[in-house]
């Protein structure tokens, strides 16, 4: 069995679904019945940092050129998780958000990937797309599409369980992607608002309100976004030391151009330090630039500086009990483009844990130690480049698997085995994706018309698929809609399921085979080998144990509990537990 597959076993355990209540704030953890926490009576804040794309190994991995006050803080005087996993196979930006935010996964959340296929309306559909008109708020000069909202999930989040229990908390949810600030913050909360690479600003939608809060407006009348525009993104510590910690700078691998979203052409960004925010010499801030401000530590820090405005103008956790999530999606730009072996992310997560030494700072200052309680997770880890793996994993490779999957590969062999549906093979399918999928969506109707079984041709399909070159395993629909698997790589894949929005055949690519689709460089996620389900799990603040580092599995979702236990609540059916034992 390959090896990132191996500690899938230890999460069996994990991901059968027991509530866990308070034992976390209270540093009780072996009472069979956990008491239910109660908030203080002159308020609360609860912050949930989530850093798009930290894989989990990352705090541990390069802690001795930390400072004092991040990563090393927590685990001093809090609590970290080192062996948290994704229970489910779908490690992508969308599914992640909505499961934390909700402490359910896909198959009850809904939220399968970042995109899918509708069948009812024979289209694709976005993890936010609203079937009614909203529109963007403010409305500006650069306004396209539809705004983002959360309508696609389909169970309340934690911030909606919040607000029934007491009416006067306030939920807001600040990120730079839309898609992770509308699912962390569920379907009714104070103010979503997430960074537009257009005009340098940040915005909601009417879903939300007609119109954005006073200190939104402040903010983006400041211009904080174009503070970086003249500036280069350079290493923060010596040069040598990154070596030493990753290698050389300019890997094989390494993404060296980004596509002009004027033009289509390709600009130079570079492979190796520094990267230089204004490429082109503009003479002002673009969409270009804001897409760099973005792909840098940077977007990190403009979105620190805007939840800090929320905090302080909504006096957030004085008086009331209040939930503020944050979407860090910095890290997940930047592992795209140069992976996590890289000078940039090694600078990256050095800065992020700068980050969260100010943020600790800034709660013990404005809001009180005992008052506040800080959790930092992730949504999904990343794949090495393939050209690093190579040789250690002689089978790492980048490889197209759009040819195997579309007309001229399975839907000739469909031809072949169940007689000719159409010359071409495009009839066995409903949808192509023009870049890879996990789905293989075949055309129910057009094969009952055929006089073939659907669920007969997605388990041969399957079969097939799962001897393919670079193919690990693929499964039929029909597994994953049965009852829960004893193998856990089968569990982790009908954890991402829901019958109403995956297709008929599931793909899982061999460990450190990277699916080309857009991506001819850089690298991604999504699978569940280990690199991509390992995520970090810690928590400092008022009632958080100082249990220090536990090395013990934990299945990621256990989040919500621990979310839940600081504000006060008691624990959802069907969440998760805490592992029992503490810290060393």
């Amino acid at each position: 069995m390959p090896r990132p597959l191996r500690v899938l076993f230890v999460l069996l355990p994990a991901v059968a679904f027991a509530a866990v209540g308070a034992v976390y704030l209270a540093g009780r953890w072996d009472e069979p019945t956990p008491p239910t926490a109660t908030a203080p009576a002159t308020g609360r804040l609860v912050v949930v940092a989530v850093f798009d794309q930290m894989r989990g190994d990352y705090p541990t991995r390069w802690a001795k050129l930390y400072g004092p006050n991040g990563f090393a803080r927590i685990s001093r005087d809090g609590v970290t998780y080192t062996n948290a996993r994704l229970p489910y196979s779908c490690s992508s930006t969308a599914p992640g958000h909505a499961s934390i935010g909700t402490g359910m996964p896909p198959s009850v959340h809904g939220i399968i990937e970042n995109r899918w296929f509708d069948r009812t309306r024979h289209a694709e559909v976005l993890s936010t797309t609203s079937f009614r008109q909203t529109a963007r708020v403010p409305k500006g000069d650069l306004d396209i599409g539809d705004g983002f909202t959360p309508e696609q999930l389909l169970c309340d989040g934690i911030g909606d369980r919040l607000k029934k229990a007491d009416p006067t908390a306030r939920v807001f949810s600040l990120a730079l992607k839309d898609r992770a600030a509308a699912l962390l913050g569920g379907k009714k909360p104070d103010g979503v608002y997430c960074f537009d690479t257009f005009a340098g600003e940040f915005h909601t939608t009417s879903y939300y309100r007609d119109a954005p809060h006073k200190w939104v407006t402040a903010f983006n009348d400041s211009k904080a976004a174009d503070r970086w525009f003249t500036k280069k993104w350079d290493r923060l510590g010596d040069e040598a030391a990154y070596t030493a910690a990753v290698g050389p700078d300019d890997a094989p691998g390494e993404t060296q151009y980004d596509r002009d979203f004027r033009t289509g052409g390709l600009v130079g960004y570079g492979s190796t330090f520094p990267h230089p925010l204004n490429i082109d010499a503009q003479k002002y801030p673009n969409k270009r630039y804001y897409e760099r401000l973005e792909a840098s530590p940077f977007g990190n820090e403009l979105l620190w500086q805007f939840a800090r405005g929320c905090i302080d103008a909504e006096r957030l956790g004085d008086g009331t009990t209040d939930l503020l999530f944050l979407g860090f999606s910095s890290n997940d730009t930047v592992g795209h483009k140069w992976g996590p072996d890289s000078h940039e992310v090694l600078d990256t997560t050095l800065r992020t844990d700068e980050l969260i030494a100010a943020m600790i700072d800034h709660l013990d200052k404005t809001v009180g130690r005992e008052r506040y309680t800080l959790i930092v997770t992730a949504d999904h880890g990343i794949c090495p480049l393939p050209e690093a793996s190579a040789k250690d994993h002689p089978d790492a490779v980048r490889f197209d698997p759009r040819p195997e999957f579309g007309p001229d590969g399975l839907g000739k062999v469909l031809n072949e085995t169940f007689g000719e549906l159409d010359p071409t093979g495009f009839g066995w399918f409903e949808r192509l994706d023009r870049d890879f999928s996990p789905w293989v969506y075949l055309n129910r109707r057009a094969i009952k018309a055929h006089g073939a079984d659907p669920a007969e041709v997605a388990a041969f399909a399957a079969k097939w698929a799962a001897n393919r070159p670079h193919m690990h395993t693929a499964y039929p629909a029909a597994v994953l809609a049965g009852p829960p698997a004893a193998d856990p790589l089968v569990r982790s894949a009908q954890l991402g399921y829901h019958p109403d929005r995956c297709g008929d055949v599931y793909l899982i690519p061999k460990p450190y085979c990277l699916p080309l689709g857009e991506r001819s460089l850089g690298t991604s996620h999504g699978s569940p080998h280990a690199y991509d389900t390992h995520v970090p799990l810690m928590a400092i603040g008022g009632g958080v144990p100082k249990a220090g580092v536990i090395d013990a599995a934990v299945n990621s979702l256990a989040v919500a509990p621990m979310i839940a236990a600081a504000l006060g609540l008691d624990p959802a059916a069907g969440w998760v537990g805490l592992p029992p034992g503490r810290g060393k």
